[in-house]
C-alpha cells in the first residue's frame, strides 16, 4: 500500500521542540500530548520536557542527559539534540496546530482502515457505522476523556461525598470564620468577585484571605494598585499586630522590632507569589497561572483589580472587555481546577443614594461580571459615610450572588491600623 505522507510534519515537530530548548516558557502554550508527535524521538523528548517543566527544572542539554541517565538514544542521541539546538526556532503557535491536525489525521486514517477491515470481515453495517461515528466524534472534539457514563459519574460522586465526611468546610479556608461558613470555603473551579466603592476594604479583605490561605497553599496574587513594599508592610502589620504607619516610618520600640523580626521569619515561609505592577494583560496572567499549575504550585489566584488590567484586544466597548476578562477568568478557574478571586470597583451610584449599600446593578459594566461570577461579595462600611455610625471598624459583606449557596449579609471586624480583618468578636492579640 502506498505510504500516506500527509499524516505528519516532521519540520513542525522539530520547530516546536527547538523553540522549547531556546525558551522553556513556551511549554505553557503547547497544549499537546507526547502521543500527538509522530516521530518516536520527538515523543520521548517532549515527554521528558513536560516532566522537567512540571518540576520547575530548566530544560537544556544537561538536564536532559540527567533525565535519560546518560543514554540519549531514545531522542536520537547527542548529535540529534545538538541539531535541534542549532535549529534556533522561534516559537510559532501555528506549528502546534499543525502537529495537532496531523495527529487527528492519523487517528482518522486508522479509523478508516479499521472500518475497511471490519467490512472485509463481514461485520454488519450498523456495527461498523456506529464505531466509525464514535471515532469521528472523538477525533473532531477531542472529548474522549471528558465524556463520562452515568455509571462512572455517580461512582465518582459517591466516592467524593464519602471523602468529605468530617470536613467542616469544603473549600480553602480563609480563616475568616463567618465568611468561610457562609461560602463553604473558596472552592475549586469557581470565580469569586469582591466589589465595592473606594475605601470599603476590598484589598484588605483580599489580602487577609491571601495571608491565611498561603500558610499551607500556593497563592498567586496580582496587585495592580500597590507596590510590593506596601503589600509586604500590610501583611506584616496584620500578622504582627503592629501599626502599619509606624512600620512605614520605621518608628518601632525594642519589643516591636522583636515582633517585626519574628513576623518576617514566619511570613517568609509562606507560599504566596506576588506581582505588583499596573497594566498587565490578562493573557500574561493566564500564562503564568498555567505554568505554576503545571509545576504543582498554584491553589488560588487573586487579581486586584480587573479594572486596572490591560484590556487591549478584548473588545470594542469597556463592557465587552470586562465581560471577556470575566469569561477568561471563569474558564481558567475550571481548567486549572482552582478558585479565582477578582476584585472590582463599583460605579458611583451608591454615593448618590440615601442608603449607600451597594447592589449588583452598581457593578461597573455589571452584566459581564454578574453573569460569569459564581459568587459576588459587595462590601460596605457605614463608618465611611456616617461619622456617628454604630458600626465602627465594621465591614458589611453582602453575599449578593452565590450560585451554589445562600445569599445574605455578614459583618466582619476591621482593624485599619493593622490591616486586619476577622469575624466579629474575635480577640486580636
Amino acid at each position: 500500500m502506498k505510504e500516506v505522507n500527509n499524516l505528519y510534519n516532521l519540520q513542525a515537530e522539530i520547530d516546536v521542540l527547538a523553540a522549547v530548548l531556546i525558551n522553556n516558557n513556551c511549554m505553557v502554550d503547547i497544549n499537546l500530548s507526547a502521543e500527538e508527535f509522530f516521530d518516536t524521538r520527538h515523543k520521548n523528548l517532549f515527554k521528558a520536557m513536560q516532566e522537567l517543566f512540571k518540576k520547575g527544572t530548566m530544560i537544556d542539554t544537561t538536564t536532559l542527559v540527567e533525565y535519560f541517565k546518560g543514554d540519549l538514544s531514545p531522542i536520537g542521541g547527542i548529535s540529534y539534540l545538538s541539531e535541534l539546538l542549532a535549529a534556533g526556532s522561534i516559537f510559532d503557535k501555528s506549528k502546534v496546530e499543525i502537529i495537532r491536525e496531523k495527529a487527528k489525521l492519523r487517528k482518522l486514517h486508522k479509523a478508516i482502515l479499521k472500518a475497511s477491515d471490519d467490512i472485509k470481515n463481514n461485520k454488519d453495517f450498523e456495527e461498523v457505522f456506529d464505531e466509525m461515528q464514535k471515532a469521528l466524534f472523538t477525533i473532531s472534539t477531542g472529548d474522549d476523556e471528558e465524556l463520562e457514563t452515568d455509571e462512572d459519574l455517580f461512582s465518582k460522586i459517591f466516592t467524593y461525598i464519602d471523602e468529605q465526611k468530617g470536613r467542616d468546610i469544603l473549600g480553602l479556608k480563609s480563616e475568616i470564620t463567618d465568611l468561610d461558613k457562609a461560602l463553604n470555603g473558596f472552592q475549586k473551579g469557581r470565580l469569586y468577585v469582591i466589589a465595592g466603592r473606594p475605601g470599603m476594604g476590598k484589598s484588605a479583605v483580599a489580602l487577609n484571605i491571601v495571608q491565611n490561605i498561603s500558610k499551607t497553599n500556593y497563592v498567586l496574587y496580582y496587585s495592580l494598585e500597590m507596590t510590593k513594599e506596601e503589600l509586604g508592610i500590610r501583611r506584616l502589620a496584620m500578622y504582627s499586630k503592629l501599626d502599619s504607619q509606624k512600620l512605614e516610618r520605621g518608628q518601632l520600640g525594642d519589643q516591636e522590632w522583636v515582633k517585626l523580626a519574628a513576623g518576617c521569619n514566619i511570613l517568609s515561609r509562606q507560599k504566596c507569589m506576588t506581582y505588583a505592577k499596573a497594566g498587565i494583560h490578562i493573557n500574561d496572567i493566564v500564562n503564568q497561572a498555567k505554568k505554576l499549575k503545571m509545576q504543582g504550585k498554584l491553589d488560588l489566584l487573586v487579581v486586584d483589580h480587573i479594572g486596572r488590567l490591560n484590556l487591549k484586544g478584548l473588545g470594542d466597548s469597556l463592557r465587552e472587555k470586562i465581560t471577556n476578562v470575566c469569561i477568561i477568568l471563569k474558564n481558567l478557574a475550571m481548567e486549572l481546577n482552582i478558585p479565582i478571586i477578582a476584585l472590582s470597583q463599583l460605579n458611583r451610584n451608591p454615593d448618590t443614594r440615601q442608603d449607600k449599600r451597594p447592589s449588583l446593578s452598581d457593578l461597573k459594566e455589571s452584566s459581564g461580571i454578574e453573569e460569569n461570577a459564581d459568587v459576588i461579595l459587595l462590601l460596605y462600611r457605614d463608618e465611611y459615610y456616617n461619622s456617628d455610625s454604630k458600626d465602627k471598624k465594621t465591614i458589611e459583606v453582602n453575599i449578593a450572588k452565590n450560585r451554589n449557596g445562600k445569599t445574605g449579609r455578614i459583618k466582619l471586624i476591621w482593624f485599619p491600623e493593622y490591616q486586619f480583618v476577622s469575624s466579629m468578636y474575635k480577640e486580636v492579640i
